[in-house]
């Protein structure tokens, strides 16, 4: 009970307030090197791919950068001289002109594997100076904004997510409105835009500078659709981003920060979390393999194991827990529950205490149950998982309706479907490494 009340106080606390960035902040030191292991594979079939290019690939696409670089230094000449003209053109207006912003580059560390919410994480994080609400841009355009910063990386939520608005003005004519995500890949909506809008098919959105958040001038999205109803005062109006949402793995943060950061720790004071004897295993070996199943179970939850079926993907964690509750209940219990979903919910960017009551609530079950279990054979044991990932699919979905409105689609039970299906693999695993290891 204690812990289903604490984390239902760090649910509320996270969602409404940002005291909890600091612990946030401590437990993603820890959470990041799984990240590292979690895109380990695809970055290694990255460079493979990259260093078995033939002699004459490379000598062609050198010759045709050589090209390509003629002829933009070519533009360069005479961009430079419309910069200048631009320039005193300004200056005879009295206006400030800034000739451009300072960007830091980061790369794409994992995507978020939700598929209702559109975000990812980037290897760059508060020691580089990143802070939230700062845009991001890849080179064709904006690519979203910066919310959530942590020491080694930063959460990135994407402008098609369904909760993120962009102040955007049209390039022919300067026409401004706000361009909202829909949830959907490569299609941003603008909803307030009358049906006699100056607007069609083929027009550059670009960012407006209104807000604060978004420089202006940066491009956005090219208008791709607009309909007309009788009975609406606004037109449907749809748009493709310019950036490369999918596909991109270089981004550049606009540094919008003036103090410098310095990422010389000596003097900083030194803070050490001592372990609560109480609350540690008897057998140290144990807890090892308790960590390294946890570990894999972790990689597993942020990895694609399966390119384009990421919604299938099951809750190993959930899994690896509910055995070991079953196995060694008196000395893995709630707490230890309660503690893993907070790990969980650092790296899979979810609210403080939302994976742990969930987890909680599933080492509840398993350990008020477990002698019971312990004789049932692995199916009956699949209908136990089966009602677990359902009440914890059902919390879910409950916590993201009180954030906003929301329906429980069809696929978000593909997860739950999946991991009862895979009870059977990940109990006769764990059984073997227990008899293996001769834990008891």
């Amino acid at each position: 009970m204690v812990a289903i009340l604490a984390a239902v106080a760090l649910l509320v606390t996270d969602y409404r307030t940002s005291r909890l960035h600091t612990l946030r902040s401590i437990m993603s030191l820890a959470t990041h090197p799984l990240q590292l292991l979690a895109s380990l594979p695809g970055d290694s079939i990255s460079v493979m791919s990259e260093t078995v290019f033939s002699y004459a690939e490379l000598k062609k696409e050198n010759s045709h950068l050589k090209e390509t670089q003629l002829i933009n230094d070519a533009k360069l000449l005479k961009l430079e001289a419309l910069e200048k003209e631009n320039t005193r053109l300004r200056v005879l207006l009295e206006n400030s002109f800034r000739l451009g912003e300072q960007v830091l580059v980061a790369e794409l560390l994992s995507v978020k594997l939700d598929p209702y919410e559109h975000t990812v994480v980037v290897n760059k994080g508060t020691r580089f100076g990143v802070h939230a609400e700062q845009p991001v841009l890849d080179a064709n355009g904006i690519v979203g904004q910066v919310i959530r910063a942590l020491p080694s990386s930063s959460e990135v939520m994407l402008i098609t997510d369904p909760d993120h608005a962009i102040p955007v003005e049209v390039n022919r004519n300067g026409l401004r409105t706000i361009a909202f995500g829909t949830g959907q890949q490569n299609r941003l909506q603008l909803p307030f835009l009358a049906k006699n809008a100056d607007i069609v098919p083929g027009d550059l959105l670009v960012t407006s500078g209104l807000g604060g958040v978004f420089p202006a001038g940066y491009p956005v999205a090219v208008v791709d659709k607009f309909e007309t109803r009788p009975d609406k005062s606004f037109a449907n109006i749809y748009a493709t981003p310019k950036a490369q949402l999918e596909t991109s793995r270089e981004f550049l943060i606009v540094w919008s920060e003036s103090n410098p950061v310095f990422l010389d720790s000596k003097n900083a004071p030194q803070k050490t979390i001592q372990p609560n004897p109480s609350m540690m295993p008897p057998s140290p070996f144990a807890t090892f393999y308790f960590l390294m199943t946890l570990s894999v179970a972790m990689v597993m939850r942020i990895m694609d194991l399966f390119p384009g079926l990421a919604e299938f993907n099951p809750d190993w964690i959930a899994l690896v827990l509910i055995y070991w509750c079953i196995a060694l209940p008196e000395r893995f219990g709630v707490f230890t529950a309660f503690t893993v979903g907070l790990f969980t919910d650092v790296l899979t960017s979810h609210l403080l205490g939302q994976n742990a009551l969930i987890y909680a609530l599933f080492s509840y079950f398993s350990i008020s149950q477990h002698r019971r279990l312990r004789q049932f054979p692995v199916p009956q044991q699949c209908v136990f998982v089966l009602f677990c990932l359902s009440c914890g699919q059902i919390l879910v979905f409950g916590m993201q309706s009180m954030q906003a409105a929301n329906h429980l689609p069809l696929s978000s039970w593909y997860p739950v479907l999946t991991g009862t299906l895979a009870w059977p693999l990940v109990f006769l695993v764990l059984r073997a490494i227990r008899v293996l290891t001769r834990i008891s």
